[in-house]
């Protein structure tokens, strides 16, 4: 610097970037936040960006990335009866980033087909340019994850002719002269029309440039994302933007949409911007069968009030678990808060969601640390773990819960919380039996009580100390048996592969006791490993 910053703003600082992870203490940086100082971008978008290339939804999560840095896609708040209807059928209840994928996809996919997206934009209130736009900015993140950490796939082909033609058009589009403008007085609804005309005829040039453009770097996109790849991007985009985040008023459910206010850690009483999809479809924000939701958003924007913008919303126990940078719980996990303003109140208590975020926590780890340190030698087995990892967290943020929620502050949480030589670490992040009131002093540490795991099942007399040490090591059932089918999967590929049978023909298990291995083999094939034996 050439003038020291002022003191405030360098702790402001600090504090954000321990906030958003970056940080361990003061002078160290955290493993994420190592990569984030490598990437020319903002700190939220370098997480939702890195997060979403390691859990293997990066295509979406490029177009949620792109509609964050640009201004506002919609032409204007108040529309016509026509365009809400059209704007509506692309409104996603998961909540604003989700609804500008699905406008961006709608539009990539009805420009692949041909059809004319001007008038497509028009009549659902749309800026083409922002989109346009997007498509730009698209390609731009994709360069720097390929540049600065090796992420973002291969490089595509350059379509030599395309670049040709928008060099062409852009040379003819510099030696054409501009249109004279001339006032006249309209009499009747032709000349209207004829001067409307002629406005549209001068953006065609524009337009065909843009739209070249955007062909030559965009392949067509994929509509058709599934249930826990929709779930996993979700997850990467509250990931990108915590620890914004508010949680709803308690007196909400009792006021209409557009009186509904909100509260972050820094800020109460926020209320939603005017262009959120959550003011038609309030209902998404409660009675659903995941308990009480968070919201994450991007900016707050504060003018004549203080309104939340580009909003998503989540489940609010599960996502905390997996978010936050500090969560303390009770011995029966019946109490916990999360990052010193959140509690939660669960009923009955349930120390199975507990053990299952560290389990994802660890996993999301590992994948980050063979990702960054470059240990990806098998491509199809990092795959499979990919879409392991995307299944348990969709199945995690599906869990059916009930829990209240509010919020603890400064003294009242610093009294809440206790870490004391009866408190178990479960993870880095997670700390059971630290709140105070729940009933366990240090001299019950290595006391054994009749306990049941209700992960695995097993029973038996523990202390705290060894139940929180088979927590941590316990594995769920169902997460057992998705491996042992991918494992299968993967053998049975691995034998297609190897014996280069024909497809088509039908095929069975045989098992070879010689061998000692159990085969997916035709009826000849079976005949020839015999022989083979014989």
């Amino acid at each position: 610097f050439v003038q020291e910053p002022p003191g405030t703003n360098l702790s402001e600082s600090l504090a954000f970037l321990q906030q958003q992870g970056a940080l361990k203490s003061e002078t160290e940086l955290s493993s994420i936040g190592e990569v984030l100082a490598r990437l020319p971008v903002e700190v939220a978008l370098g997480k939702l960006l890195l997060s979403a290339a390691v859990l293997g939804v990066l295509e979406p999560a490029l177009t949620i990335a792109a509609g964050l840095n640009i201004q506002m896609v919609f032409n204007k708040m108040q529309c016509s009866g026509e365009e809400l209807q059209l704007r509506a059928l692309l409104e996603s209840g998961r909540g604003d980033l989700t609804t500008l994928l699905n406008i961006y996809e709608e539009w990539s996919q009805k420009k692949s087909e041909g059809v004319n997206t001007r008038k497509w934009c028009k009549k659902r209130g749309l800026k083409e340019q922002q989109l346009f736009e997007m498509s730009k900015l698209r390609m731009q993140f994709r360069e720097i994850l390929r540049t600065h950490l090796n992420l973002g796939g291969p490089k595509e082909e350059v379509d030599n002719e395309k670049v040709r033609d928008i060099r062409r058009l852009k040379w003819k589009k510099k030696l054409e002269e501009p249109s004279r403008k001339m006032l006249k007085t309209t009499h009747g609804k032709h000349k209207k029309e004829e001067n409307q005309s002629s406005e549209d005829e001068g953006g065609d040039l524009e337009n065909e440039i843009s739209s070249l453009e955007y062909h030559l770097t965009n392949p067509t996109p994929n509509l058709d994302l599934s249930r826990h790849v929709r779930d996993t991007l979700n997850f990467v985009c509250v990931f990108g933007l915590y620890p914004n985040i508010a949680i709803s008023d308690q007196h909400n459910e009792d006021k209409k949409p557009a009186d509904y206010v909100f509260h972050t850690l820094r800020k109460s009483f926020v209320v939603l911007h005017p262009n959120c999809v959550f003011n038609s479809l309030s209902e998404e924000l409660y009675g659903g069968r995941y308990g009480e939701q968070l919201l994450a958003y991007s900016t707050l924007l504060e003018t004549n009030k203080p309104y939340l913008t580009n909003l998503t919303r989540a489940p609010a126990l599960t996502t905390s678990l997996l978010m936050s940078r500090e969560v303390t719980a009770d011995e029966e996990c019946s109490e916990m808060i999360c990052d010193r303003w959140l509690r939660f109140r669960v009923t009955p208590p349930n120390e199975v969601i507990v053990h299952k975020a560290a389990k994802i926590r660890e996993q999301w780890s590992a994948l980050l640390r063979d990702v960054l340190n470059h240990r990806v030698e098998d491509l199809r087995e990092f795959g499979r773990r990919q879409v392991r990892l995307q299944k348990q967290i969709s199945r995690y943020l599906r869990t059916e819960l009930k829990f209240k929620m509010d919020t603890v502050r400064g003294s009242e949480a610093a009294n809440r919380i206790s870490t004391t030589p009866a408190s178990v670490k479960l993870t880095e992040n997670i700390t059971l039996n630290a709140v105070q009131g729940s009933g366990t002093s240090d001299a019950e540490l290595y006391m054994k009580r009749s306990w049941t795991c209700k992960i695995c099942g097993v029973r038996g007399l523990f202390s705290l100390t060894e139940k929180g040490e088979h927590l941590a090591t316990c594995q769920d059932v169902e997460e057992v048996a998705d491996l042992k089918e991918e494992e299968k999967a993967a053998a049975e590929q691995k034998m297609e592969a190897a014996t280069g049978s024909k497809r088509g023909i039908p095929k069975k298990e045989y098992r070879c006791e010689e061998c000692r291995e159990t085969f997916l083999f035709t009826n000849v094939e079976i005949l020839r490993h015999m022989r083979e034996h014989s």
